[in-house]
């Protein structure tokens, strides 16, 4: 599978600028968490199996799809753009605000899950969609500033409020909002071959913020339903951890073969 990592490597983070013992007990627990995880899918020979007997299913399921994917990737790319030129006209619509922000944090899970499904599971439907990423890229960021325009076009000028940005000593759910969006304006604007041409290998360093954004995204809806409710939401954070669990994965190299090699007396059907 792939060599076995520490729990202490995970990130390859020091840990001298941890000084308050809460702040280090809490990201011990997270970095324990991510590790059990990954030994747990890493190492475990039945969840292996499943996994593979998921992927194999789906692959048989759903190769006509990958194979019409595959064929049809310059009509599939017009029809995002189209669809990015669609929701403009959607920023004088505030009554669909919140449909708007869903969208794009779905657009941007799909993003960000794509490699780990073609390249941990090898999901020929995901293998297929890779070349879409750009596209995707920009109908999300689209969606995110029609989000956020749809909310400040009809109050502009709060945005240089204080209150904006910090309220009762805390961070607001808007301010986690803009940082998000600030955060997806340039990869949006690198979004095509000529900006991957001019930027090299920095392309794909620029192109990390986009793990940035998804903090800032579920921070951002955390602290909605808190600021609503008076309750704190942990399934952001529960699926931020399974996401980086399989992320972590895909960085150290670990892949689900669909023609594994079986324990002695095993067999895979």
């Amino acid at each position: 599978m792939s060599k076995i990592i520490s729990k202490k490597n995970i990130f390859g983070l020091n840990w001298f600028f941890l000084s308050k013992t809460y702040t280090r007990e809490s990201c011990q627990l997270l970095l324990d968490f991510l590790y059990t995880i990954y030994h747990t899918l890493s190492h475990s020979m039945d969840i292996q199996l499943a996994i593979i007997r998921s992927i194999t299913y789906v692959n048989a399921r759903t190769s006509w799809i990958a194979h019409l994917i595959n064929n049809n990737l310059k009509y599939i790319r017009i029809c995002v753009w189209i669809a990015s030129f669609a929701v403009l006209p959607m920023i004088l619509m505030p009554q669909y605000i919140s449909d708007l922000g869903w969208a794009a944090l779905g657009v941007l899970w799909l993003i960000l899950i794509l490699p780990i499904l073609a390249r941990v599971c090898a999901l020929q439907i995901a293998q297929a969609m890779m070349p879409l990423r750009k596209e995707l890229g920009i109908f999300m960021g689209v969606l995110a500033f029609v989000h956020a325009g749809a909310f400040i076009l009809p109050y502009p000028n709060f945005v240089f409020f204080p209150s904006f940005w910090w309220q009762e000593g805390f961070i607001t759910y808007l301010a986690m909002g803009m940082i998000a969006l600030l955060l997806t304006l340039p990869l949006v604007a690198t979004s095509n071959t000529w900006a991957m041409r001019k930027l090299g290998k920095h392309w794909k360093s620029l192109h990390r913020l986009a793990y940035g954004i998804l903090i800032f995204t579920i921070l951002h809806v955390i602290l909605i339903d808190w600021s609503r409710s008076g309750y704190v939401d942990f399934g952001g954070f529960i699926a931020l951890a399974l996401y980086f669990g399989w992320k972590i994965m895909e960085w150290r190299g670990v892949r689900f073969e669909t023609k594994p090699v079986y324990k002695k007396g095993q067999k895979f059907i």
